[in-house]
């Protein structure tokens, strides 16, 4: 921090050697901000590599051909039960989405039976909007579905970070995105 970050107040001047001290400083308020603001981005990141080292990555479960043409952004081949595979061994952990496009011609759900009241929820982690993007060419029905089994029991924190869902007006035939029932804590 540079001295004109802080004003000088009317306080008292102390004298040693006879050079002046400054009197009472005090940090300007944007400076505060900006401190508060750099530990809550610190918060943020050690949220965010916390669930990256305990994740699941896609790639993990794709052939060869998938992850060159996810690469190629070509979008010739289906990946729907590599994402599938990845989703139930992740089991409420995050899975990990590489950069490039993800072809999906079949719905990829997490579906839970569980006793108790919450259970961990989907969640999938993309390099980021634009970056990842998933090619949806599910028909009449969201590419990722959410539920439980059970009434009053719910998926719990569930993630969609990172990633742009796509797919051509009206083809398939009345494709959405996300659908989700019984779900708690859901962040975009």
């Amino acid at each position: 921090l540079a001295a004109s970050d802080y004003p000088r107040s009317a306080g008292s001047v102390t004298t040693i050697g006879g050079a002046v001290m400054t009197e009472n400083l005090t940090p300007r308020a944007g400076v505060n901000n900006a401190l508060r603001q750099v530990a809550s981005d610190l918060r943020n990141l050690d949220d965010e590599l916390s669930a990256i080292h305990n994740s699941v990555p896609l790639y993990q479960y794709l052939s060869p051909a998938q992850e060159a043409d996810i690469a190629a952004r070509t979008k010739t081949i289906d990946c729907s039960a590599a994402l599938q595979s990845a989703v139930n061994a992740a089991a409420g952990r995050p899975v990990l989405l590489p950069e490039g496009t993800i072809r999906l011609d079949s719905q990829v759900s997490r579906i839970t039976a569980s006793t108790s009241s919450f259970t961990d929820g989907l969640k999938l982690i993309g390099m980021g909007s634009g970056r990842t993007i998933i090619d949806s060419r599910v028909a009449n029905n969201a590419v990722f579905n959410a539920d439980t089994t059970a009434s009053f029991k719910f998926q719990n924190n569930l993630l969609f970070k990172g990633f742009t869902i796509t797919g051509q007006y009206g083809v398939p035939a009345n494709a959405t995105g996300v659908r989700l029932q019984r779900a708690y804590n859901v962040l975009f």
